[in-house]
Protein backbone atom coordinates (compact mmCIF):
# COMPACT_ATOMS: atom_id res chain seq x y z
CA UNK A 1 0.00 0.00 0.00
CA UNK A 2 1.40 3.43 -0.78
CA UNK A 3 1.70 5.97 1.71
CA UNK A 4 -0.95 8.51 2.15
CA UNK A 5 0.33 12.09 2.09
CA UNK A 6 -2.30 15.11 4.04
CA UNK A 7 -0.55 18.53 3.11
CA UNK A 8 -1.87 21.69 5.13
CA UNK A 9 -3.09 24.49 2.64
CA UNK A 10 -2.40 27.89 4.31
CA UNK A 11 -0.61 30.94 5.00
CA UNK A 12 3.53 30.38 5.68
CA UNK A 13 2.90 31.88 9.24
CA UNK A 14 0.46 28.71 9.89
CA UNK A 15 3.08 26.36 8.96
CA UNK A 16 4.78 25.99 11.64
CA UNK A 17 2.00 24.40 13.76
CA UNK A 18 1.45 21.84 10.56
CA UNK A 19 3.41 19.50 8.64
CA UNK A 20 2.66 16.45 6.44
CA UNK A 21 1.44 13.03 7.95
CA UNK A 22 2.99 9.70 6.39
CA UNK A 23 0.80 6.71 7.13
CA UNK A 24 2.66 3.57 5.94
CA UNK A 25 0.82 -0.02 5.25
CA UNK A 26 2.38 -1.67 8.22
CA UNK A 27 2.43 1.26 10.87
CA UNK A 28 5.29 -0.16 11.79
CA UNK A 29 7.21 3.73 11.29
CA UNK A 30 4.47 5.58 12.99
CA UNK A 31 3.77 8.80 11.99
CA UNK A 32 6.22 11.13 9.99
CA UNK A 33 5.95 14.61 10.32
CA UNK A 34 8.26 17.16 7.62
CA UNK A 35 6.92 20.12 7.36
CA UNK A 36 6.87 21.48 3.42
CA UNK A 37 9.48 24.50 2.33
CA UNK A 38 7.78 27.66 3.62
CA UNK A 39 8.05 29.03 -0.47
CA UNK A 40 5.74 26.31 -1.56
CA UNK A 41 1.92 26.43 -1.42
CA UNK A 42 0.20 23.41 -1.07
CA UNK A 43 -3.14 23.01 -2.87
CA UNK A 44 -3.89 19.07 -2.14
CA UNK A 45 -2.07 15.67 -1.46
CA UNK A 46 0.87 15.16 -3.80
CA UNK A 47 0.82 18.14 -5.28
CA UNK A 48 2.99 21.79 -4.87
CA UNK A 49 2.09 25.43 -7.00
CA UNK A 50 2.30 28.91 -5.80
CA UNK A 51 -0.69 30.78 -4.85
CA UNK A 52 -2.91 31.54 -8.00
CA UNK A 53 -4.73 34.42 -6.20
CA UNK A 54 -3.58 37.28 -3.00
CA UNK A 55 -5.67 37.55 0.08
CA UNK A 56 -4.64 41.00 0.15
CA UNK A 57 -5.86 41.26 -2.77
CA UNK A 58 -9.26 39.76 -3.04
CA UNK A 59 -10.19 40.29 0.51
CA UNK A 60 -10.89 43.91 0.49
CA UNK A 61 -13.35 43.28 -2.78
CA UNK A 62 -15.24 40.96 -0.24
CA UNK A 63 -14.98 42.92 2.73
CA UNK A 64 -16.45 45.75 0.09
CA UNK A 65 -19.20 43.21 -1.00
CA UNK A 66 -20.71 42.55 2.51
CA UNK A 67 -20.88 46.17 3.27
CA UNK A 68 -22.55 47.10 0.21
CA UNK A 69 -24.90 44.09 0.03
CA UNK A 70 -25.39 44.73 3.87
CA UNK A 71 -26.30 48.43 3.13
CA UNK A 72 -28.94 47.34 0.59
CA UNK A 73 -30.43 44.19 2.88
CA UNK A 74 -30.05 45.14 5.70
CA UNK A 75 -29.08 41.23 6.79
CA UNK A 76 -26.25 38.94 7.18
CA UNK A 77 -24.51 38.11 3.68
CA UNK A 78 -24.13 34.45 3.11
CA UNK A 79 -21.06 33.21 1.63
CA UNK A 80 -23.13 31.89 -1.28
CA UNK A 81 -24.22 35.40 -1.95
CA UNK A 82 -20.57 36.45 -1.41
CA UNK A 83 -19.70 34.36 -4.12
CA UNK A 84 -22.06 34.94 -6.64
CA UNK A 85 -21.28 38.81 -5.93
CA UNK A 86 -17.31 37.98 -6.09
CA UNK A 87 -17.69 36.66 -10.11
CA UNK A 88 -19.68 39.90 -10.76
CA UNK A 89 -17.32 42.22 -9.41
CA UNK A 90 -15.14 43.67 -11.95
CA UNK A 91 -11.75 43.60 -9.99
CA UNK A 92 -12.17 40.44 -8.69
CA UNK A 93 -13.05 38.87 -12.02
CA UNK A 94 -9.58 39.62 -13.53
CA UNK A 95 -8.04 37.82 -10.22
CA UNK A 96 -10.02 35.01 -10.58
CA UNK A 97 -9.21 34.67 -14.50
CA UNK A 98 -5.53 34.98 -13.51
CA UNK A 99 -6.08 31.81 -11.02
CA UNK A 100 -7.80 29.94 -13.45
CA UNK A 101 -5.22 30.54 -15.84
CA UNK A 102 -2.38 29.64 -13.20
CA UNK A 103 -4.38 25.99 -12.04
CA UNK A 104 -3.63 22.84 -14.00
CA UNK A 105 -7.55 21.92 -14.21
CA UNK A 106 -9.74 24.58 -15.61
CA UNK A 107 -12.26 25.17 -11.97
CA UNK A 108 -15.06 27.68 -12.89
CA UNK A 109 -15.04 31.05 -12.10
CA UNK A 110 -17.90 30.13 -9.28
CA UNK A 111 -15.25 27.44 -7.85
CA UNK A 112 -12.34 29.70 -7.35
CA UNK A 113 -14.48 32.42 -5.73
CA UNK A 114 -16.46 29.51 -3.15
CA UNK A 115 -12.58 28.63 -2.47
CA UNK A 116 -12.03 32.66 -1.82
CA UNK A 117 -14.67 33.51 0.15
CA UNK A 118 -13.78 29.99 2.12
CA UNK A 119 -10.21 31.42 2.73
CA UNK A 120 -11.78 34.52 3.87
CA UNK A 121 -13.73 32.40 6.47
CA UNK A 122 -11.23 30.69 7.28
CA UNK A 123 -7.96 33.20 8.52
CA UNK A 124 -11.50 34.86 10.12
CA UNK A 125 -11.99 31.47 12.15
CA UNK A 126 -8.39 30.88 13.00
CA UNK A 127 -7.88 34.45 14.35
CA UNK A 128 -5.77 35.56 12.25
CA UNK A 129 -7.70 38.12 10.02
CA UNK A 130 -7.51 41.64 10.20
CA UNK A 131 -11.29 41.89 9.18
CA UNK A 132 -12.44 39.79 12.14
CA UNK A 133 -13.02 42.93 13.81
CA UNK A 134 -14.91 44.34 10.89
CA UNK A 135 -17.49 41.80 10.70
CA UNK A 136 -20.32 39.97 12.64
CA UNK A 137 -20.61 36.24 11.88
CA UNK A 138 -23.24 33.84 12.40
CA UNK A 139 -24.03 30.28 10.38
CA UNK A 140 -27.10 30.39 8.05
CA UNK A 141 -28.05 26.83 6.96
CA UNK A 142 -24.21 25.35 7.95
CA UNK A 143 -22.49 28.01 6.20
CA UNK A 144 -21.01 31.50 7.38
CA UNK A 145 -22.85 34.63 6.65
CA UNK A 146 -21.94 38.11 7.31
CA UNK A 147 -22.27 41.93 8.49
CA UNK A 148 -20.38 44.81 9.62
CA UNK A 149 -19.73 45.79 12.63
CA UNK A 150 -21.98 49.00 13.77
CA UNK A 151 -19.30 50.96 14.23
CA UNK A 152 -17.51 49.91 11.00
CA UNK A 153 -20.22 50.82 8.75
CA UNK A 154 -20.02 54.43 8.27
CA UNK A 155 -16.10 53.56 7.46
CA UNK A 156 -17.44 51.57 4.07
CA UNK A 157 -16.92 53.02 0.65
Amino acid sequence: MPDVRIFYCGPKEDLPRFGVLTQTASMRQGIDCKMPSNDTYVTHAGSHMEPTWKHDEVFPIIAHIIGQQYQQHQRYITSHEITAQLVQDDAAKSLIRHAQSQQRKNSSPERIAHNIVAWFSQRITVGNSPWKERFERTKIEGRWAYKPVSDTLTKQD
